[in-house]
């Protein structure tokens, strides 16, 4: 006896109304990416969350004080330095360098880095640049804000690297059995490390 076949049903074609409210959705999703895109790169310096602590490390090698809290009182200043004072040894070497050019460079491993993340979700080359442009990604990878590696550290922990990423992702799902190493946990842990915020979170992600 023969087991039955289970039927495959054919996907119904689009109709000309649903295709016309996705090329609409599509278009207005666009022109918002593109107009907060534009606000993000003409109104904010590129690698200003570098200057920070680049400017706290120039303080603390010429022996003033590393913490200065003019920042929370005066919007025209830059924030303060937030960071914990272990990072300052190693943003002292970059001092002795252009700040343009560090600032840029920062950019280009902001750029790598996003990239890195793309691909380890399975996001195809085609659609990264919409990616890209997604204010919240876009602002941290200008800015040269930390938190990218931050996430780039919990997508390396807890997201399977697929295998086929254009036409077949992998499953995305969490798998903790086959993700978490204990070099990549520690990894994340390290760079979380940095902000003082992340800390509960990774420290409970070690506890397991």
């Amino acid at each position: 006896m023969t087991a039955a076949v289970p039927e495959v049903s054919t996907p119904q074609p689009l109709t000309r109304a649903f295709r016309l409210i996705r090329v609409a959705f599509a278009a207005l999703a666009l022109v918002v990416l593109i107009d907060s895109a534009v606000t993000v790169l003409s109104y904010f310096p590129v690698g200003l969350d570098l200057v920070i602590p680049l400017d706290a490390a120039k303080r603390w090698l010429a022996g003033g004080a590393v913490y200065i809290a003019d920042g929370f009182k005066n919007p025209q200043l830059l924030p303060p330095f937030l960071y914990p004072p272990f990072v300052l040894p190693f943003f002292a070497p970059l001092t002795v360098l252009p700040e343009m050019a560090v600032r840029w460079a920062w950019l280009v491993v902001e750029v790598l880095v996003g990239i890195r993340v793309c691909r380890r979700l399975a996001i195809s080359w085609r659609a990264m640049p919409l990616v890209f442009l997604w204010a919240p990604l876009l602002d941290g990878i200008w800015g040269g804000n930390v938190q990218l590696f931050l996430f780039s550290a919990f997508v390396a922990v807890f997201w399977k690297a697929p295998q086929r990423h254009d036409h077949h992702p992998e499953s995305r799902d969490l798998d903790v059995r086959e993700t978490i190493t204990p070099r990549l946990v520690w990894l994340a842990a390290a760079i979380a490390s940095l902000k003082v915020s992340q800390a509960q979170a990774w420290l409970a992600i070690l506890g397991r």
